[in-house]
């Protein structure tokens, strides 16, 4: 066998206690969950677990390993991977790595830091208490599993996690570090240092509860990720650099050292003499999640600071930004790390990653002169391969399309995110959009999948599900429950996985059961308890449309209408006629009671309120989509573009696209796209939250762009559960060409036409055996059983 000492981490599709003639102990595996002796019971910290061990000859280990909250595995002193991947304690998740080995004494090492139940952790992060675990299979489990084998511990002293610097806005996306390299124990991956103590065992490790009475542990679950993306980014051009700065003072090119902008800061060794500081601005020119790490030598005492923002400000209040792509005469401001200097050659990093486009870093030097050798740009992600090809005659989307997979990219992790600067929380309104661009650009629904399954555990009493989740704090948002079904509903059309959404429908149930719950005598869906939020209008508070917070909301009640409606071809497809017509009867009393109630006769528009006295684009989309008023839907369609209502903002108007292609009327809406078209123009890599002034530079719902060149542009559509049948209707909004590849679960579909005299030729294809029909906008109708079709202006029945 080949001699090497190197780890993987790879997935695998069987939990390693349920084996063939496994039988289960109380405890299944043996091993148990550990942790540092010395620590007291409630403060964050971050810990050293270490285990030295020798093999004979060269073999190949297999381990699991997981932590509360967070682990970086070691092997021999490097870094082979990290984890564990986002989940709850009841499915609390395990990473494997397979170890190969070449001869004699080894160190597995591991760093575990845990932030508890503050905002010191990303409020995605969710806990027990602190704890690690390894699990060594089969030969490796005497030597390498913990609470078996002779793990140590070390608390990793210099680091104190501080409150995320962020003013004037909910930011929950993790604390940051200070770290004093004259107290951090450099070494410890390798075993180096003292202060190791045996560690103390906390519970057995499970992959379930065991007896009659469970024990409030982690219960735990193969990892269904693949490893995260991990590559270098180059840091890109300094901007600015200056002797002096805050973020109360703008940055100007008269208080910059401009002669000092070429110096390779970043690139090569730039010493800072003692008693001077220097605050180095970094445009990364595209926008990054990553661990930015400085190396250093010499200036003992002295200072770096690490700062990460989405972008600068226009004044001292937050919000207003401007263009982008501007410093000149803006404040900087951003969530950073600091580290104070040992005098040696070091490299600082931090224990969580950040984002954004701009990175300050700041060096004060105080009785000796600091060397910046380099900074180190660590970029991470999910690993997409992105298979689509989208192209038309209007060159504006040759745009669009880097920015939308580039937001879906850094709004992809773990879990899927609302943003990375901010939050890093997955909520099922943001997802569900991010979920269908992805099905529209990959074959990959692994994530997908883990979404609709993380949320629908995250079902609390009452039965609905949580709005954002994996997360600590609970916070409900009774429409997004609904886009759940919705979710699931998706899946079933452009997936095909039967179990899988079989195994969602009691879910499904236990949130209609909710919002059955909530309507009253009158007929109408009344404001659930929660966050009834829609969207960002600015004349709404708080996202919500006038009578969302505690009344009946013609928004809310024609959505719950649709919901019900889907839910019952759900129903069907799952061969339960019965529960099929009880929700079809409340699609359609709920759309009738909305009728009632909402309808101006005056206007010819569904009111937000009962008075009458408020409308919105969001009510007429709700209306159209749930297909209970076709008769009305060309008069709703006309008076939502010649009358003054509430607009659907950047997340809303993916379903205005909806409303509009339904109809066969997208043209109407594609002005609207014009927001997408010039977001590079502001300087944008990525989608913001909302209009101008947004929080978020970096929100993936704003991706959604790219769903309707595929499923309304170009028109390709499942026509039945599983993609078993494709339709093809193209609304080329003014495009004389479209070509588009999409992924499909058999293969791909191929759209490659262009018009011309009036007539639309080329080819359509489809995986072989797949029905497929088209309706052209030339009027032709095409069917043919799957393969390619050639369209002629003689083609057509």
């Amino acid at each position: 066998m080949k001699t090497f000492s190197s780890a993987e981490r790879v997935l695998i599709d069987r939990d390693p206690g349920l084996v063939p003639g496994y039988i289960f102990a109380h405890h299944p595996w043996g091993t148990w969950w550990v942790a540092d002796e010395r620590w007291d019971g409630h403060s964050a910290g971050v810990w050293g677990f270490c285990r030295r061990f020798e093999v004979a000859e060269a073999c190949e280990l297999r381990i699991h390993v997981s932590a509360d909250q967070r682990f970086d595995l070691y092997l021999d002193g490097h870094c082979v991977g990290w984890g564990p991947e986002r989940g709850d304690p009841s499915c609390w998740f395990y990473t494997t790595f397979d170890m190969k080995l070449a001869p004699g004494t080894h160190v597995l090492a591991a760093r575990l830091w845990w932030g508890g139940k503050s905002v010191l952790a990303p409020y995605g992060h969710m806990t027990v208490e602190p704890g690690f675990m390894v699990h060594g299979e089969g030969a490796a489990h005497e030597l390498l599993s913990t609470g078996v084998a002779e793990w140590e511990s070390l608390p990793l002293t210099g680091v104190t996690c501080v409150p995320p610097q962020v003013r004037d806005s909910f930011c929950v996306s993790g604390g940051r570090v200070e770290i004093d390299g004259a107290k951090y124990p450099w070494g410890f991956e390798k075993g180096e240092g003292e202060g190791w103590q045996a560690v103390r065992k906390v519970l057995p490790a499970s992959l379930r509860s065991q007896g009659n009475e469970a024990i409030y542990q982690w219960w735990l679950r193969r990892a269904v990720l693949p490893p995260m993306y991990e590559g270098c980014v180059k840091p890109g051009r300094v901007r600015w650099v200056g002797a002096a700065w805050d973020e109360e003072t703008a940055l100007t090119f008269a208080n910059g050292l401009d002669g000092e902008t070429g110096l390779g800061w970043g690139h090569h060794r730039v010493v800072v003499a003692a008693g001077m500081t220097r605050h180095v601005l970094f445009d990364l020119e595209n926008y990054v999640c990553a661990w930015a790490a400085v190396k250093c030598s010499g200036g003992k005492g002295g200072e770096i600071r690490v700062a990460w923002a989405e972008s600068l400000f226009t004044e001292t209040k937050w919000f207003e930004k401007g263009n982008r792509s501007e410093i000149e005469g803006k404040y900087f401001r951003g969530l950073y790390d600091t580290y104070t200097l040992d005098g040696n050659e070091r490299m600082y990093a931090p224990l969580w990653w950040t984002s954004g486009r701009y990175v300050m870093v700041s060096i004060t030097a105080r009785q000796e002169p600091v060397a910046f050798e380099r900074l180190d740009i660590r970029e991470t992600h999910y690993p997409y391969a992105f298979e689509s090809e989208f192209e038309c005659s209007d060159a504006r989307w040759g745009e669009v399309e880097p920015v939308a997979r580039r937001v879906l990219e850094m709004c992809s992790h773990e879990s899927y995110m609302d943003c990375p600067y901010y939050e890093q929380l997955m909520y099922v309104g943001d997802t569900r959009l991010e979920v269908l661009t992805t099905y529209a650009l990959t074959h990959d629904d692994r994530l997908p999948r883990k979404a609709i399954w993380m949320f629908d555990l995250s079902r609390r009493d009452g039965g609905l599900t949580t709005s954002r989740y994996p997360t600590r704090e609970k916070q409900i948002i009774p429409t997004f429950s609904m886009w759940w079904v919705m979710m699931v509903h998706d899946f079933l059309m452009w997936r095909n996985d039967a179990k899988f959404v079989r195994q969602r429908l009691p879910g499904v149930r236990a949130v209609l059961e909710a919002i059955r719950a909530n309507i009253r005598d009158d007929g109408l869906l009344h404001a659930p308890l929660g966050w009834n939020f829609v969207d960002w209008p600015k004349n709404w508070e708080k996202g919500m449309p006038p009578g969302a917070e505690s009344g009946a909301n013609g928004v809310i009640n024609l959505h719950a209408a649709w919901v019900f409606r889907v839910a019952a071809e759900l129903e069907t497809w799952a061969g339960e006629p019965l529960l099929a017509r009880r929700n079809r009867d409340m699609a359609e009393q709920l759309a009738t009671n909305a009728e009632l109630a909402f309808w101006d006769e005056a206007r010819g528009l569904f009111a937000d309120n009962l008075e009458r006295t408020a409308f919105s684009e969001h009510a007429q989309c709700m209306a159209i989509l749930g297909g209970f008023f076709d008769a009305k839907a060309e008069g709703l369609l006309h008076r939502m573009l010649t009358t003054e209502m509430t607009r659907a903002t950047i997340y809303f108007s993916f379903y205005l696209f909806e409303a509009f292609a339904k109809t066969n009327a997208l043209h109407h809406a594609y002005p609207r796209f014009e927001l997408w078209f010039n977001l590079r123009k502001q300087g944008f890599y990525t989608t913001p939250e909302c209009p101008e002034p947004t929080r978020s530079d970096c929100h993936a719902w704003g991706a959604h762009p790219m769903f309707h060149a595929f499923a309304n542009l170009c028109g390709i559509r499942p026509a039945a559960p599983g993609f078993a049948a494709v339709r093809i209707v193209p609304q080329p909004c003014g495009s004389k060409m479209l070509k588009a590849v999409m992924p499909h679960p058999q293969g791909e579909i191929v759209v490659d036409l262009h018009e011309e005299n009036g007539r639309w030729t080329g080819l359509l294809a489809a995986p072989h055996n797949v029905p497929c029909d088209a309706l052209l906008p030339d009027g032709t109708r095409l069917s043919w059983s799957g393969g390619t079709h050639c369209v002629s202006n003689q083609t057509g029945i």
